[in-house]
């Protein structure tokens, strides 16, 4: 699996230094068939249209030499290509399975770490289950949008209401997450708990000698150390009994919930931060 995907990267960053040859106007026009073509990937092998890429690319360098433009080499319709050129890539379930495996496995693991900072560490699995689907759909469809208007320019307002779309759709599941219970309880024994904690620390100390997180891995590094840590000074006995002291709100309630809400916001931005600067360092991530 590393192999596949170190070889993966290796195309993509060949495309990069490849691509500086275009000129903009057969650039612009290979970048959109670009991200066509990379947010069709789902079901599809990534690493045969990573090769793909590459060899449109290289033809289209040889076009250029030759006083052809992209369109004249491949048609005015690039939808049409990048169509073509998926229907001759083969299904691969099991890139798809994968895809989707790691992303609940991420959703549990940012589910499970407030949960261990607590004394009693419990799991709505019912609500976990749910949450998981709609962020699975919710994936499947902004990969598809994106993926379908690679080739339009949106207008202001199209982009306006796909922010504020995606902005509702992310608040809902946050809302939903928080206050829709099931009876599908899991109660983690402490002793489990600690074990966990401790376990992910030491992991947590020892990542950076071996991979470097960077972009949304190191938010998800910071974001899951910072709840370890939590977890571990409400499970020490001389740290634990300031840590769980219940703090009465009354009729300042409110305020717990309003909190929420703008940690939710925070952490949407944050993402969004991390996503753009990743995108502004490689266009094509």
């Amino acid at each position: 699996m590393k192999r596949r995907k170190r070889e993966i990267q290796r195309l993509i960053d060949e495309n990069n230094q490849l691509r500086k040859q275009l000129k903009s106007e057969n650039q612009h026009y290979y970048e959109d068939l670009i991200v066509y073509m990379r947010a069709h990937t789902l079901f599809h092998d990534d690493r045969i249209v990573e090769e793909n890429l590459i060899a449109i690319l290289q033809d289209l360098i040889d076009a250029q030499q030759n006083g052809m433009d992209a369109e004249t080499y491949f048609g005015k319709d690039p939808a049409q290509t990048g169509a073509e050129m998926l229907k001759a890539i083969p299904i691969n379930i099991v890139d798809f399975a994968w895809f989707n495996l790691k992303l609940m496995m991420m959703l549990v693991l940012l589910t499970l770490l407030p949960s261990l900072s607590t004394p009693e560490a419990k799991l709505d699995g019912g609500n976990l289950l749910l949450v998981n689907i709609t962020i699975l759909i919710a994936t499947w469809s902004i990969l598809w949008i994106v993926g379908s208007n690679a080739f339009n320019t949106p207008s202001r307002t199209q982009k306006v209401g796909f922010f504020i779309g995606g902005g509702a759709i992310f608040a809902g599941t946050v809302v939903f997450f928080f206050f829709f219970k099931t009876s599908w309880q899991i109660t983690i024994p402490p002793q489990i708990s600690f074990i966990l904690i401790i376990s992910g620390l030491i992991v947590g100390v020892l990542l950076p000698f071996f991979s470097r997180p960077t972009g949304f891995k190191l938010f998800l590094y910071f974001y899951s150390m910072g709840y370890l840590l939590l977890g571990l000074l409400v499970h020490l006995p001389f740290t634990r009994k300031f840590m769980t002291a219940k703090i009465h709100l009354g009729a300042w309630q409110w305020l717990l919930y309003v909190g929420l809400a703008i940690f939710a916001i925070l952490v949407g931005l944050v993402s969004w931060w991390f996503v753009r600067r990743e995108r502004k360092h490689d266009p094509d991530r």
